[in-house]
Formats: C-alpha cells, structure tokens, sequence
C-alpha cells in the first residue's frame, strides 16, 4: 500500500472553480465584518481604486492581511486572468484564490515576469519589518507599477504597515511615489 503526501494528493486534484472557491470560505466571510480593519473596508477600497500606491496602516491582530486581500477578489479588482498576490515575510498558508508567497518568491516571480502583466495588484504585508528582500521588493514594485502606468496599464500595489513606525514608512512611500510620478495616499486606521 503507497502512502501519498499531501502535495501528491492536491496535485493529482482537479482545482476548485473560481466560482466556487470563495464558498469554502463562508464562515471567515462571515466573520470578517467583525474584524477592526472592516470597518474602513468602504474607505480603504477607494483609496485602491482611486490611488497607484496606498499604504494602509493598523495596529497588530486588526485583520489587515486577512482582509485586504479577500476585499480586492471580492470585489474584483484584479478580473480575470489577472491574480491578486499577498507578499508577506513569512511562508503564509494557500488557502484561498489569492497567490501567497515570501518576498523572496515575490521577488523570483519578478525575475521571471518583469511586467508582471498577469498580476492586477499586490499587497505586501508588513512593510515596515524592513529587511533586504522586502526593502528590494518595495524598490521593484514601485519601478514596475509605474513603468505600467507609462503604458497605459495599471497594477495596485498596497502596502500593510503597524502604526509603530507610521511616520517613517509614509515619508519613504510619499518620496518615492513622487519621484516615480505614481499616485500615493496613505490610510490609517484609528485602532
């Protein structure tokens, strides 16, 4: 008798039909609103639509990679075949429709895709845990998003940050946005 892995298991399976993904869910949909970070969901997603670059800020536990990403699929900000990506600094579970993964994979994904033209937005979590792969990524994603703008294509590119080091995130964001001639808007939540 062979013993399959789990990867054996869930590559030899057919995957879910992005129709009905968002239903294996329901109980975290449903729960969501209960979240700090859903109260602002209204406000944070016109700051996505209506900017290139937002950086939304929040306590710790408010459910800003939790939710951010969800609210994007959930409200199609990234149509299809485009994919939303979470880019966090730890290995975070592949439970939903959103692509995640580290930075450096982020990072190997550009290497591969340096237009990233099938990706509509991407959030990168924990920005003001600064190290060299993130610090790299911000750099990319910034050049990449506005050489898209030139063209007349947009990527979202949205930041999660803790209030703790607000002020010095922002200013880095605002000098780079302005520079790189991308719309930026910062939000912070009260919680």
């Amino acid at each position: 008798m062979k013993k399959f892995s789990a990867f054996e298991s869930l590559a030899n399976s057919n995957p879910p039909s992005p129709l009905t993904t968002l239903s294996v869910f329901d109980p975290f949909l449903s729960s969501r609103s209960q979240l700090a970070i859903s109260q602002n969901s209204n406000e944070i997603l016109s700051i996505v639509k209506k900017f290139d670059c937002s950086l939304i800020e929040s306590s710790p536990f408010s459910g800003k990679t939790s939710v951010i990403g969800s609210l994007l699929v959930e409200k199609r900000y990234a149509l299809p075949p485009r994919k939303i990506y979470l880019v966090t600094h730890s290995p975070p579970p592949s439970e939903t429709r959103i692509s995640t993964c580290t930075y450096s994979q982020f990072i190997e994904v550009i290497s591969l895709n340096s237009a990233l033209r099938d990706i509509g937005a991407v959030v990168v979590d924990d920005v003001d845990h600064r190290n060299m792969f993130c610090d790299l990524l911000v750099s990319l994603l910034l050049k990449i998003a506005a050489f898209r703008k030139k063209e007349g294509d947009v990527l979202k590119v949205i930041f999660l940050s803790c209030h703790s080091k607000s002020s010095e995130v922002a200013n880095f964001f605002e000098s780079q946005t302005k520079e790189l001639e991308l719309s930026f808007r910062k939000h912070s939540t009260p919680y």
